[in-house]
């Protein structure tokens, strides 16, 4: 909210939304090589280079850094801020993690037993992992 204050006069805020979710994607998933108009990127480096295609085309840069400010709060309160304070400000309420927990296990069908596979996808299914790997099997 305090975000969109500063940008009084967007009323939708499409791109600052899409640009905090790069930016806390690039924060949380460092060291993956992507592909930006034929040139290697590193991850961490994507909001930057996609803020600079911005400039290059005549751009604003405004909306790209409010997104980018919205995103380095989130990481901040989400990840540093429990960490070295001990605060954890966004902490999932409990009802959410019942639900969901509730929801993962609803896709499991009765008839097989307590440890058969979900028919749905679990939610998180890759332990945390950004890029999961493949099971040799």
């Amino acid at each position: 909210m305090v975000y969109a204050y500063l940008a009084n006069d967007y009323m939708i805020m499409q791109n600052p939304y899409l640009f905090s979710i790069i930016y806390v994607w690039s924060k949380f998933v460092p060291d993956v090589q992507i592909s930006i108009w034929g040139f290697p990127v590193q991850s961490m480096y994507l909001p930057w280079v996609l803020m600079g295609f911005h400039l290059f085309t005549g751009g604003n840069p405004f909306n790209d850094l409010i997104g980018v400010a919205t995103g380095h709060t989130y990481v901040y309160l989400k990840t540093i801020l429990p960490d070295s304070h001990g605060y954890d400000v966004l902490k999932t309420p409990g009802f959410m993690e019942t639900l969901v927990g509730k929801l993962n296990n609803m896709g499991q069908d009765p008839r097989r037993g307590p440890g058969a596979r979900a028919r749905m996808h679990n939610l998180n299914n890759n332990n945390g992992q950004a890029d999961p790997q493949p099971n040799d099997q």
